[in-house]
């Protein structure tokens, strides 16, 4: 019974937590969400503990999915003062 005790603290302490995922779900704000994914890439990079995966592919899909819209607002931005109106 202590056993079993034991390795479920031990499992606990080894949960990444609710705030690398928060960072990493702010990573699906337009634009500012490109320095949230980083920051979350970094801290997927520095730690060993479970849950890792997971955060690593919210902040990839959160990063190419700001890369993607910040791109599209730029596009429209650019067609807006380079090409003439009929």
């Amino acid at each position: 019974m202590k056993k079993e005790k034991r390795d479920k603290i031990v499992k606990e302490e080894e949960a990444l937590g609710k705030a690398p995922f928060i960072i990493a779900w702010m990573s699906f704000i337009p634009v500012l969400g490109i320095f949230f994914a980083l920051i979350a890439i970094m801290i997927f990079l520095s730690t060993e503990k479970e849950g890792k995966k997971r955060l690593s592919i919210i902040a990839f899909i959160g990063f190419i999915y700001s890369v993607i819209v910040f791109t599209i607002f730029a596009y429209y931005e650019l067609q807006r003062y380079t090409v003439p109106t009929a």
